[in-house]
């Protein structure tokens, strides 16, 4: 069921090893070749999931997509109960997607480097 909702939201397979399947969600060229714009590892056997690691990434366009971002972690916990871990390894709702992408140390450095204004506006739901 996961599957099906991440692919009717652009999701593709990108590849498959050791019981995990690696999907993209947008893709970018970077010093280290093609990366996904969003990557998703999501365990092949769906019956329950307990964890999913979804990695963001940064550049220079990050500041046109962390609404979209946002948006997309808000979902996976209205669609589907998911939390996110927090600094403490806390459970924090999606709701708290966006200050912990901000107070993410990698995010504030290049937030440094580019002199991204993450001044906005969050609204709760």
């Amino acid at each position: 069921m996961l599957r099906h909702w991440l692919e009717a939201h652009g999701f593709a397979e990108h590849e498959r090893y050791g019981g995990i399947s690696v999907l993209f969600l947008g893709q970018q060229k970077t010093f280290l070749g093609v990366q996904g714009g969003v990557e998703l590892s999501l365990p092949l056997n769906e019956d329950e999931i307990k964890e999913l690691y979804i990695r963001f990434l940064l550049t220079e366009k990050t500041p046109t997509q962390w609404d979209e971002w946002d948006d997309f972690i808000r979902s996976l916990g209205s669609e589907f109960g998911f939390k996110i871990k927090g600094p403490d390894d806390d459970l924090l709702s999606c709701c708290d997607y966006f200050t912990l992408l901000t107070h993410n140390e990698n995010f504030q450095e290049f937030q440094s480097n580019y002199k991204w204004n993450v001044d906005r506006e969050t609204e709760e739901p």
